[in-house]
């Protein structure tokens, strides 16, 4: 076909929507967006060009200006490369795809289950359709990083459905990630409360790479490596509870959840644990046949000494520590023995004394 025969236009649309939409950092009250027409002979298709606000990487001026010079290059004959902004690249190949009559002639009226509520049920549902397992999860009423998470979690909980990116350009063979997070250790990761010494209410702060820098150190100490599994024995309003799930996160280990089990029924299968001295003594007063825990990290109160040597004979590592919420949860620790104290400061931990007050930092 001459490039002559090719022609194309774009048509800009602004939807306005009365109650508005509220995603993450601001709310929208128009939907705009970009309509393109391909044209070649007596075939034409038709795709569009919408980037999504705190979605999308581009704006729609961007989207817009990349759109137009692509399809500049396309009349006059050219086979443009697919364009690197991700809403420019999937309108115009949904275009040219019908343009050139690549679209199957029948289509998939499947209906994709929204994934909401009770996985079980998803999973019935997803179980009973045929072929491709396909599935939809509304996104962008919290932060990307915890709406990936969620995806992660899903797929984990369904093997069936698909675990790669489909690409957006039918015309590439090239897989892409929509909008990709990009890693910024330095960001809030959580607002912990606390009263502290003073008893004055605060919400402490901490980073991604602060969660994470606390959980290397208790892991170097305790030897908490990947074929590890760490009961979530503690609440996760509380630091002591979150630094278990960082040393999982951080080792790649395992996260065991029971619920509302007996301690030595919640411990069976488990290397590591946080507990409290009254805990391991009624643990240690029942048999305890095939229990693979080896480390214990207690706290809560003074423990002792006939308790961690009753431990340590069946095999069962004791670990005693001080921290503090401000701080993400230890900063010293040591093996539970007859020597006072609470240990040295961790790997990332300082402490000073400065005129009869005690310096931390981590």
């Amino acid at each position: 076909m001459r490039a002559l025969d090719r022609n194309a236009v774009v048509y800009r649309y602004c939807l306005p929507m009365e109650a508005g939409v509220v995603l993450r950092n601001q709310r929208l009250k128009t939907r705009d967006g970009l309509l393109v027409r391909l044209q070649q002979g007596e075939r034409q298709g038709w795709g569009e060009i919408a980037p999504l606000p705190e979605f999308s990487q581009e704006t729609l001026a961007q989207a817009t200006q990349a759109a137009l010079a692509w399809l500049k290059s396309w009349q006059v004959g050219k086979a443009p490369a697919d364009s690197p902004l991700p809403s420019v690249a999937f309108g115009l190949s949904c275009a040219l795809a019908e343009c050139e009559q690549r679209l199957p002639l029948q289509a998939d009226y499947r209906k994709a289950p929204l994934c909401s509520g009770d996985p079980d049920k998803l999973f019935q549902v997803l179980s009973a359709s045929p072929g491709e397992k396909l599935a939809k999860l509304k996104v962008g009423l919290y932060e990307v990083v915890r709406d990936g998470m969620i995806v992660n979690l899903l797929l984990e909980a369904l093997p069936a459905l698909p675990a790669s990116m489909i690409s957006l350009a039918l015309s590439s063979s090239k897989r892409r990630w929509f909008n990709p997070v990009l890693w910024v250790p330095q960001r809030l990761a959580t607002l912990t409360l606390t009263s502290g010494s003073s008893g004055a209410p605060k919400a402490a702060a901490h980073s991604y790479a602060g969660h994470l820098a606390s959980a290397s150190g208790v892991r170097q100490l305790l030897r908490f490596q990947r074929q590890d599994r760490w009961l979530l024995s503690l609440p996760l309003f509380h630091v002591s509870g979150q630094g278990i799930v960082w040393r999982w996160l951080a080792a790649g280990a395992t996260l065991v959840l029971r619920d509302k089990s007996p301690l030595v029924e919640a411990l069976v299968g488990c290397t590591h644990a946080s507990l409290v001295p009254t805990q391991l003594w009624r643990l240690l007063a029942q048999p305890l046949e095939g229990m693979t825990l080896k480390g214990v990290l207690l706290g809560g109160a003074m423990i002792p000494e006939v308790l961690t040597e009753k431990a340590a004979a069946l095999g069962i590592h004791c670990w005693c520590g001080y921290g503090l919420t401000e701080l993400a949860s230890t900063v010293c620790a040591k093996r539970a023995d007859t020597r006072p104290g609470v240990g040295l400061p961790l790997d990332g931990c300082e402490i000073k004394l400065v005129n009869q007050e005690i310096w931390v930092r981590a």
